[in-house]
Parts: structure tokens; sequence; C-alpha cells
């Protein structure tokens, strides 16, 4: 194998090893966070949050729905998006 074609394949291992470990990192984070600001509430089962999407989550989490109160000056938009990989991972039963 000629020093290019290795140079690319350990430059593709690598991209996909880093894409592999920022999203388990996101998933952590987002458990964290799950359970710090939302457990309590929504359990461990994920109660309430059936058929949620993207622009649901966001707008119920930064706005606040029923009696859940508003989080959008508690959070920031990179810990909003761990918590929404983890909780649809875990809502679709990969968590």
């Amino acid at each position: 194998m000629n020093t290019r074609k290795f140079a690319g394949l350990i430059a593709a291992v690598l991209l996909i090893t880093s894409n592999s470990y920022a999203a388990d990192a996101g998933l952590v984070e987002g458990k964290k966070l799950y359970r710090r600001h939302c457990g309590q509430c929504n359990g461990g089962s994920m109660r309430f949050m059936d058929d949620v999407n993207l622009e649901r989550f966001n707008s119920a989490l930064k706005r606040g729905i029923g009696v859940m109160p508003p989080m959008g000056k508690a959070l920031t938009e990179s810990e909003i998006d761990a918590l929404w990989q983890y909780v649809s991972t875990t809502l679709n039963g990969k968590a």
C-alpha cells in the first residue's frame, strides 16, 4: 500500500472514531443534564415525552410547558443539544 492510500485510510479511521466519541460524549452529558434538570418530574422512563420532535422539545425546554418551568436561560445551546441527543436516543430505545 502506498503512503498516500495509507494516510487516507488513517484519516478516515480517525474521522469515524472522533465522530463516534463526540456522539458518546453528547449522550453522557445529556444524561447528566437530564438527571439534574428533568428526572425528578419526567422520571427515568421519560413519561410525558411521547411523540416529541426537536421543535416541540426546544420550545418546551426554552419556554416551559404546563407546570414545567422555562429552562432557556438556565441551559446553553450545547447543553440543550446534548439533552436532545440523550432524550431522542433514549426514546428510540438506543440508550
